[in-house]
């Protein structure tokens, strides 16, 4: 657990980690909060407002046409990413961590490669480049020939 959950749960009395661990689990169980512990990146982030979690989500998985502004992706650099991203499903580290501004990039990535959201994508023969394949954003292009 991070150093704010466990000093707020000492603040009111939860002092042992075993005692935290089970008190978030207790909340979470009970729809209070979204505690994940399935990764350490994920275990590290308590989630009171699940409007946030949404948020985050939807900055990546929306709309191009209703949520995205293209203008503003062209201004900072990052076109093609946008592009291939809607147009292919596929993401670069860059483009997420401009969309999550910065944010909680990590936690985000694990949330969705767990919820099966996200999975690398390690074939397009680049090296040192962060690749995701967001199968949500995939379009189907395929057409039945009509007789």
């Amino acid at each position: 657990l991070s150093g704010d959950i466990r000093k707020l749960a000492s603040e009111v009395g939860i002092g042992s980690v075993v005692e935290q661990e089970e008190a978030l689990h207790l909340f979470h169980e009970r729809g209070m909060l979204i505690h994940l512990t399935s990764t350490a990146v994920l275990k590290n982030i308590v989630i009171i407002k699940p409007q946030w979690l949404v948020d985050g989500l939807g900055k990546v998985i929306c709309d191009r046409n209703l949520h995205i502004d293209k203008e503003e992706f062209k201004r900072v650099g990052l076109e093609d990413d946008l592009m291939t991203t809607f147009e292919k499903g596929l993401t670069s580290r860059d483009f997420l961590e401009y969309a999550w501004k910065g944010e909680h990039v990590d936690f985000f990535l694990d949330l969705m490669e767990h919820a099966l959201l996200l999975s690398k994508w390690n074939f397009n023969g680049r090296k040192n480049t962060d690749m995701y394949l967001i199968p949500s954003l995939l379009k189907d292009n395929f057409k039945i020939e009509e007789e």
